[in-house]
């Protein structure tokens, strides 16, 4: 064998090792304490997984959308936080019913956050009430359930439900939060916390992700993903229905200091919604997290606080981060998941929708 020939031989095995060991960089998967760890190192570059298949232009007026779902036929139903109604449309953006008011009476809001929909019943929850109420998908109210505590996201599975709740502690001069991740029966009783935290009030670095717990349920409805807020590091835990921690997924993140601009928009949004001066410093890792109907793991990591930028989803499969889904769009207020939809909320009513095109 000739020089030449091992010479060869030796660049192409070095340069299977190298393109080998990048690709185990990475995501390293190792087991803790009966914990599946996956480690994702390096950023994926940007993917375009969904794209934009349709726009629906709102011909009623709305504040603000603070939720949405879709039903059946290609209709969708929005909740407005800000006139507290709820709003139903189709796809040409026509309203064809609303039902809802601000009050404290039953089917009346003050401060509404999220809908749920569970067989052809829409489930609303209202941190300020600290109350759950029922209506039809055609907009009459059934009933209403005073839970005492501030529910901030309801998921029905199987003949139960799945809330996030936060509530409040203070004693000996401390403040604290408390947020917790239960299973509820079909009047809303508690069986059972699969998770809690309770977190001291610290005005140096508190903002309004702070009062939130996110988390998601599988198509299979085995798997909880949620995770907890943090400017120092990127973690989503994934449990079973005991409560049970089996997975958990991170990759690398770097402590972010809001800009001058930001803050003023923190500022502005805690005034309007009547919040304290919190002094926020550094951004917080993940925003939300939702399973879509493929079996993928979609994260909103932090990033600009401004609304008017690009918003990047990390998009996991089977713990792996594979793809980077980029929002383009300008003017954006809000990004909104749907099961297998994204729906980019525009300053002015507009709704483009982003879907996989099979």
């Amino acid at each position: 064998m000739t020089y030449l020939s091992l010479r060869i031989i030796f660049i192409t095995t070095i340069v299977i090792s190298l393109i080998s060991c990048n690709k185990t960089k990475e995501c390293s998967i190792v087991q803790k304490n009966g914990i599946i760890c996956y480690k994702n190192i390096n950023s994926k570059k940007v993917k375009k997984y969904f794209s934009k298949i349709s726009e629906i232009h709102l011909k009623f007026d709305v504040k603000t959308i603070t939720d949405l779902l879709s039903l059946n036929n290609n209709k969708y139903v929005l909740l407005d936080g800000l006139n507290c109604r709820l709003y139903f449309f189709d796809a040409n953006g026509i309203s064809y019913n609303q039902c809802g008011n601000k009050g404290n009476g039953p089917g009346e809001f003050k401060k509404p956050v999220n809908i749920a929909l569970k067989n052809d019943t829409l489930i609303v929850s209202d941190i300020y009430r600290q109350s759950i109420s029922k209506f039809t998908t055609k907009g009459d109210f059934i009933e209403e359930k005073i839970i005492g505590k501030m529910v901030n996201k309801i998921i029905p599975f199987s003949n139960k439900y799945l809330f996030s709740v936060v509530y409040t502690r203070s004693n000996d001069n401390n403040f604290n939060i408390i947020k917790e991740l239960g299973i509820y029966d079909s009047i809303f009783n508690k069986i059972k916390t699969i998770y809690s935290i309770e977190k001291k009030w610290n005005p140096q670095n508190f903002n309004q992700f702070d009062f939130n717990l996110d988390y998601t349920i599988s198509k299979s409805s085995k798997e909880i993903a949620f995770f907890e807020n943090s400017e120092n590091f990127y973690k989503i835990n994934i449990c079973d229905f005991t409560g049970k921690e089996i997975k958990e997924i991170s990759r690398p993140f770097k402590k972010i200091p809001f800009n001058e601009k930001e803050l003023k928009l923190i500022n502005l949004k805690n005034k309007k919604n009547r919040l304290v001066d919190t002094r926020t410093k550094y951004k917080k890792s993940i925003i939300k997290l939702n399973f879509d109907s493929y079996g993928k793991l979609w994260v909103k990591p932090s990033q600009f606080y401004s609304v008017k930028c690009d918003s990047i989803y990390d998009i996991y499969e089977k713990g792996k981060l594979i793809y980077k889904q980029i929002v383009s769009e300008k003017n954006v207020e809000k990004i909104i998941y749907l099961s297998k939809k994204l729906v980019a909320v525009k300053e002015n009513n507009t709704l483009i929708i982003y879907g996989k095109i099979e």
